[in-house]
Order: structure tokens, then sequence, then C-alpha cells
């Protein structure tokens, strides 16, 4: 069966949503323009509705948990995910992952974005995801299978990260495993939690230097941000509610501590 009809015979009268993975703050002009006048509406041509994150997933997020839950549950009630392509969208591959643990349909839009040049596994199984659904698999994508069933096992206990976190969102590989996990509502154990934290506290001011010019970045959302409020939510700390709250509380003490001690 190929991807195209494979597409077709998913699509449902009430489910017939594809969910267009695509960047989001790394989008350029040129490409938000080909996103909003050709490709969606090329893709509505074809009986189907489309979630567009810039437009359909609230981006006002100040940590960034709710951006990938509303993401994840419309990748899961989705029919199928299209992408274009950008490497350098750490969104994207988290995305990425979310779809291939609910196993979506994935068609690759600009397989040309590669290039022949598969710098990361996570170029490697992108590729093969969109193009190769029935096998025989590389031994890379059984390895994700694997993964994604485990997951699933009722004897899996937690998956555990010990990521720096200068890395985390530059690494598309970690981001693709990280949707995986994320996608299956699983335990997550941050085995450096307070060096992540202390990062992200660091990374939210500008000037920390200068007590009299330091303020608060415009956008502090990151993944790092996330991982540590699934680590948070997944060992019953408490809610994601009660994270935010315990993370502003966080930043309003680092606010004071680099405005007395800069």
């Amino acid at each position: 069966m190929t991807l195209e009809n494979e597409f077709w015979n998913r699509k449902e009268k009430n489910n017939n949503k594809i969910f267009l993975i695509c960047p989001v703050r790394k989008a350029g002009d040129e490409e938000k323009k080909l996103i909003e006048e050709i490709i969606i509406p090329d893709i509505k041509k074809q009986g189907y509705k489309v979630h567009y994150p810039p437009k359909h997933t609230n981006q006002v997020d100040a940590v960034g948990y709710n951006i990938c839950t509303e993401n994840m549950n419309a990748i899961k009630n989705s029919v199928g995910v299209h992408m274009y392509l950008n490497p350098t969208s750490a969104g994207s591959a988290f995305d990425a992952g979310v779809a291939f643990y609910f196993q979506k349909p994935l068609k690759l839009l600009n397989p040309e974005s590669v290039k022949g040049n598969f710098s990361n596994n996570f170029l490697k199984i992108v590729c093969e995801y969109a193009s190769n659904t029935e096998g025989p698999h590389s031994d890379l994508y059984d390895m994700y299978l694997h993964r994604k069933n485990d997951l699933d096992s009722d004897t899996f206990k937690e998956t555990c990260y010990d990521m720096p976190p200068d890395k985390i969102s530059k690494d598309a590989d970690f981001l693709f495993g990280f949707g995986m996990a994320f996608a299956s509502g699983r335990k997550i154990n941050l085995h450096n939690y307070q060096g992540i934290l202390e990062y992200e506290l660091a990374n939210d001011f500008e000037n920390i230097d200068d007590s009299s010019r330091i303020k608060k970045k415009d956008i502090t959302k990151s993944f790092n941000k996330v991982l540590l409020c699934t680590d948070y939510t997944t060992n019953n700390k408490g809610t994601k509610e009660d994270f935010y709250e315990y993370y502003a509380k966080e930043q309003n003490d680092a606010y004071l501590f680099f405005k007395n001690f800069s």
C-alpha cells in the first residue's frame, strides 16, 4: 500500500484533519509564505482540514508544556501528519517523535531539504518513516519501534535523562526520543534536574551582570522547562499548574538574587 493510499484509507467522515509539522519561531518569511499560501491550500484541496501550530496551537506559554500537550493531542487525533522539514527546528523534531509514537502516517513535503546529508539519526529516521511504512526496516528504525514497544509495556518503569542543559534544544535525536516518551505519558526522571533548573533560571534574564539593566526575557519557554515540568508531573510532585506556579516563584527569587548580587 502506498503512503498516499494509506492516508486516504484512514480518512473518515469525522476525522480528516492533518497535523502540519513545521517551524514556528524559526520560520523565515519565505517559509511562512510557502506554507500558508501554497502548502496548506493544497492539503485542503485534497479534502483535509489542517492543524497549523502557529495558528491553531496557543503559543503564549511561559514554560512550553501546554504547547507540547496541545500539539500532542492534535497529532493523536489526526488522520496523519504532513511535515515541512526545517532541520534547525527543535519543535519539529519533538512533534515527529510524538507522531512516530502514535504511528501516524507521515508525508515529508520537502525531501530536498535533507539533500542526502544525514548528519544525525533524526534526519535518517524521518526520511525512512515517510517513505517506508511496511518494511523491511533499517536497524535504526527497528530501534525506535523497540523503544515504542518498551514505552507501551506494562513492565516499563521510567525514562531517565542526564542530558547537558545547553545541548537539549540543539539535539534533534534527543528531542525525537523525548517526543515519544512525552506522548506515552510514562514517568520521566531527570538525573540532573537541579542543573537544568539553575541553567534555565540564569537563561531567563538579560544583563544579569548589571543590576541596573537586568530584565526578564520576553520569551522564556524552552524544552528544558518542558522536561522539568514533565519530571515534576510524572513523578507526582504536583500538577502542571503547580509547576507553573512553582517556576514563577523560582524566577522571582532568581531575579532578586541577580539584582542584589550582580
